[in-house]
């Protein structure tokens, strides 16, 4: 894997580790969404660049349901 893909891949990982704790309040992914809007507001949780807005939705709602998976 080319140092660059590979800059991007751990951003991406960092970034939906930050995440976690957010998508574990939230009883929704909606509910995520007005957190994490409200934190990349605050300038506290920015979203990488490398990740286009659907890569990140299609990929947080995957991760949120596997965190909510062990709840269900």
């Amino acid at each position: 894997m080319g140092a660059y893909k590979q800059y991007c891949f751990d951003q991406e990982e960092k970034f939906f580790d930050s995440c976690l704790d957010l998508m574990k309040e939230s009883e929704s992914i909606l509910e995520f969404y007005g957190k994490l809007e409200a934190r990349q507001k605050e300038g506290e949780l920015l979203r990488p660049d490398t990740m286009t807005a659907a890569e990140f939705e299609e990929r947080a709602e995957d991760v949120y349901n596997e965190v909510w998976s062990d709840y269900n």
